[in-house]
């Protein structure tokens, strides 16, 4: 089985370089990116496909041209709580101990109001467990964060999560053989 994880197009929140809400949209710039990987990648139609509950997540499927998709939260970006909306010079003058603590302890640190890398590594590692011993290639449109924790558990390292960088609107292919996972691809599509 493979796992084609897309992450959406660049959002409003993404051009304005702040952290993303949740009800943020794809940008013009991102709808173009969408639509010029539709263009490129056919075959999405004829697979199994999982989009996260945020808005950008579901518009980019739509915008691909998916009429039928599931709607899972484990799939959604890490819940960033009361840092959602914010520059990250803004987050170091709201919350100056928060942002310091944030860097000192990068995966227990839990966001006000939000999750921690803890929390979304936890749900990612239970998508991939109950997803990867499906006989059937799956699509996930989704988010960086997730995408890059789905990278790091399958790579066994927690802190591999900083050494990825998904773009908009392109794919990170894993194919699992027998349980184990191959990375076949980082950011294809162009």
């Amino acid at each position: 089985m493979k796992f084609y994880l897309i992450r959406h197009g660049e959002s409003e929140d993404n051009l304005k370089k702040i952290t993303s809400r949740v009800d943020t949209k794809l940008s013009a710039n991102g709808k173009a990116q969408v639509k010029t990987l539709r263009d490129e990648y056919k075959d999405i139609s004829d697979k199994k496909v999982i989009v996260s509950n945020l808005f950008r997540a579901q518009e980019t499927a739509d915008l691909l041209g998916v009429n039928a998709y599931e709607i899972d939260e484990r799939v959604r970006e890490i819940d960033l709580g009361d840092f959602q909306g914010h520059s990250f010079d803004e987050l170091e003058k709201l919350y100056p101990e928060e942002t310091k603590k944030r860097f000192e302890e990068p995966y227990t640190f839990k966001f006000p109001g939000g999750e921690s890398f803890t929390d979304l590594r936890k749900r990612a590692e239970e998508f991939y467990e109950e997803k990867s011993k499906l006989d059937e290639d799956i699509v996930v449109i989704s988010h960086e964060g997730f995408i890059k924790t789905i990278l790091s558990i399958v790579i066994g390292k927690k802190e591999a999560y900083y050494n990825f960088k998904i773009e908009n609107a392109r794919i990170c292919e894993i194919e699992v053989i027998d349980g184990f996972p191959i990375i076949n691809k980082l950011n294809y599509g162009d």
